[in-house]
């Protein structure tokens, strides 16, 4: 293949990982929005006077499952962008947006590369979490409220939905940062080779 028409191809495949990046997420932030509109939904029904306590406990669970589609997607997003800055800018020589967005990222200190999103991810789940929890807890007899019985199995939810949003992300942070002092590694191995043969 030709020179130009791998140029040409690795353009190609950048418009088309931009767009998957750009679909992935939207789709992560249909994730927040089906979590508050479900907790929504049933916070109202479990607050009616009628309802049992189990009604509002349905909810953390289905935010545990809406959590983890929300981290697949968030965990795609980096994937592809690490792959455009790694296999397509650096073929092609060219600053682009992955590589001005991790040049960004680098400048920030390690304790604010997170994005807001997140954040508000972590509040949209495990808040409507709490709420759901705090609801059934005051929705039993007076007698039947001991805190352990609705405590232990919901902080365990609740833990796992921010492992899910925060721990993978930061696992995957960690690996990402491996490859990056890789490639620096790599780099200052071939600069030392070129200044040798000098």
């Amino acid at each position: 293949m030709s020179e130009r028409h791998n140029a040409d191809f690795l353009l190609a495949e950048y418009q088309a990982l931009r767009n998957e990046i750009v679909k992935r997420m939207e789709m992560r932030h249909q994730f927040v929005i089906y979590a508050l509109v479900v907790a929504g939904a049933f916070l109202s029904l479990g607050a009616q006077e009628r309802a049992s306590f189990i009604v509002p406990l349905m909810y953390p669970v289905l935010a545990f499952f809406l959590a983890w589609g929300w981290t697949h997607n968030d965990v795609r997003v980096a994937e592809l962008g690490v792959y455009i800055h790694k296999e397509v800018e650096e073929k092609l020589e060219l600053k682009m947006w992955q590589t001005w967005k991790d040049e960004q990222r680098e400048k920030r200190p390690r304790s604010r590369r997170f994005e807001g999103f997140e954040h508000t991810a972590c509040g949209a789940f495990l808040g409507t979490q709490l709420l759901a929890l705090l609801l059934a807890w005051a929705k039993l007899d007076f007698a039947l409220r001991p805190l352990p019985l609705l405590a232990v199995p919901g902080g365990v939810l609740m833990y796992f939905t921010s492992y899910l949003v925060l721990g993978r992300r930061r696992e995957y942070a960690k690996a990402r940062a491996n490859t990056d002092r890789e490639m620096e590694a790599k780099q200052g191995t071939q600069r030392d080779a070129v200044n040798r043969s000098r």
